[in-house]
């Protein structure tokens, strides 16, 4: 896949121990002077990461299409995070010392990935470390600025370092290549949250949904799978969806693809496509299965003039473009001017309730009423207390217009903004929904915003 590159200046270093290069980790001294200072230590409810590392990503119209992460520090709550000795993962505490170099934050490698279920290896050849778990390869290089995840290689801003014998890596390795959730005190203490919603190959339980054009396409999640290189997509159904006409010919054994003036070929085993009268290299050979033609999903851009994304939850947007140009009908803006969002939750689209998706200056606003329901909960509005209260089982939730507190069972959650009621429906943002819903989401380039709370 494409290679992503990340902004930040906060880095969560995650060290290696074991055999003689792993020993434990030692405590180091912090140069807090090297650090900027802008952030207020308040109350111990409020997650710093989200609250002063997690900001919105604009475009040239001033759309939310993502997130970045950056922000800088205060010296107290830096000297807070430099005195941790231990880190919370999945409610137990585990050792490592935490330590700051510059504008990063740092923790032992070993602690959060055996804590979260990885094996390691080390390859001294290489100078690289690999954590496996299941279907999952996770790899860091020392000294270098690349970690590979599933089939991408990301850029986090900070090169993997040894230090006192200590492998270190950013803190967006944890919540992008990990995809684990972060929480982060006003004591410094680290909390770090992971419950294996990370799409696996669909040969091995992969939930993928496929939307296209803003349409769920509904293909089994077993109708997607993973080589070593690249996710492979059915593209007979996506093509279709994309208003072409397709046939095989049966005398070259080519898939043709055709609409209006537009023509492309595919051949099983090839590695290029014909488009037009062009060859367009191919990131794999396009492969058959089970009757259906797969081609990886980083090619569809190149073959087909389409922008792709996947979100966190497994959820892949495909949007078509024209010209080489997006589409302005398909790009993301505000729903007040003509937003082009799509709600899915475990894996379901919402429908037309979709539409109903606002930004604010600072937030993606989502119907959470619609979404409480999706997700299995009994939404009731008490009519006493004007708060809207969710169910399920033993889970209670409560929201209520213009506060912003939620109450999660007997505890409060600050939420990012104000709950508010537009046009009778009540409205979160979607920033919030871990905190509160315990549901990963994430928002990919064309506007898909999967939701999802399967264990």
């Amino acid at each position: 896949m494409k290679k992503t590159t990340i902004a930040t200046t906060v880095a969560l270093a995650l060290g290696l121990m074991g055999a003689q290069a792993y020993a434990a980790p030692a405590i180091q001294p912090v140069d807090t002077k090297a650090v900027a200072t802008n952030m207020e230590v308040k109350d111990l409810g409020t997650n710093f990461y989200d609250k002063y590392v997690k900001q919105f990503v604009y475009n040239e119209k001033g759309d939310i299409v993502g997130t970045t992460r950056g922000a800088s520090l205060d010296k107290k709550w830096v000297h807070n995070v430099s005195a941790q000795q231990s880190v919370t993962i999945n409610g137990k505490k585990a050792s490592g010392q935490v330590m700051v170099d510059g504008n990063h934050i740092l923790v032992p490698f070993r602690t959060v990935t055996e804590g979260l279920g990885y094996k390691l290896d080390w390859n001294n050849k290489d100078k690289s470390i690999t954590a496996v778990k299941g279907d999952q390869k996770i790899t860091a290089v020392l000294n270098k600025d690349e970690y590979g995840q599933a089939k991408d290689v990301l850029h986090l801003g900070k090169a993997a370092l040894l230090k006192d014998k200590q492998i270190y890596v950013p803190l967006q390795f944890v919540t992008d290549v990990l995809h684990a959730g972060v929480t982060m005190d006003a004591n410094g203490h680290i909390e770090i949250l992971q419950n294996d919603q990370t799409p696996q190959d669909s040969f091995g339980g992969m939930h993928w949904v496929l939307v296209v054009n803003g349409e769920g396409l509904g293909v089994d999640k077993k109708d997607i799978y993973t080589t070593e290189h690249n996710v492979m997509v059915p593209v007979e159904e996506i093509g279709k969806a994309l208003g072409y006409k397709v046939e095989k010919n049966e005398k070259t054994g080519a898939y043709e693809f055709s609409r209006a003036a537009k023509w492309i070929a595919l051949k099983e085993g090839d590695t290029k496509a014909s488009v037009g009268k062009m060859l367009v290299e191919l990131k794999e050979a396009a492969a058959v299965k089970n009757g259906k033609l797969y081609m990886p999903v980083d090619s569809l851009g190149d073959v087909f003039g389409v922008k792709f994304g996947i979100d966190p939850t497994g959820v892949i947007g495909i949007s078509e473009g024209t010209e080489g140009k997006e589409d302005p009908n398909q790009t993301p803006q505000d729903s007040f001017g003509g937003m082009h969002w799509v709600l899915v939750v475990n894996g379901e689209g919402l429908g037309e309730i979709s539409k109903d998706v606002f930004t604010t200056e600072h937030n993606v606003m989502v119907p959470i009423e619609e979404i409480g329901k999706a997700l299995g909960y009994k939404v009731e509005k008490n009519e006493k207390t004007g708060a809207y209260e969710f169910m399920r089982g033993a889970r209670w939730i409560a929201l209520k217009e213009g506060d912003k507190k939620a109450s999660v069972a007997k505890m409060f959650v600050e939420l990012k903004e104000a709950p508010v009621v537009k046009n009778g429906k009540l409205f979160m943002p979607l920033d919030s929904m871990q905190d509160v819903f315990g549901a990963k989401f994430g928002v990919d380039p064309t506007g898909v915003v999967g939701i999802s709370d399967k264990e």
